[in-house]
């Protein structure tokens, strides 16, 4: 068991000893809250990600890039992160 000292957080998050190791806890930033010109970054990104990844989903989906709402294509890039982390291992010491 991994010992956690918080001093001031608003969210702590907490994992496994076998999650653990896949993060860098080094980079996690510490007291700042996101402004709104983060949030417009954050979201022009997934917009910039979606739109990368139209051509992709819609060529697997067998469906014209059109067709295809925001929100689709973005399920599609979950999916394949989902079956990244699967072939990893990621997922095999909760199934086992």
């Amino acid at each position: 068991m991994a010992e956690v000292e918080v001093e001031n957080a608003k969210v702590a998050l907490l994992f496994c000893s076998h999650c653990a190791y896949r993060y860098d806890f080094t980079r996690i930033a510490v007291g700042r809250s996101r402004t709104e010109e983060d949030e417009v970054i954050i979201e022009l990104a997934e917009e910039a990600e979606i739109e990368a990844s139209r051509e992709a989903a819609a060529k697997e989906m067998l469906v014209s890039p059109d067709r295809l709402s925001a929100e689709q294509v973005r399920g599609w890039i979950l999916e394949q992160q989902y079956k990244e982390l699967e072939a990893e291992g990621f997922f095999d010491h909760i199934q086992g």
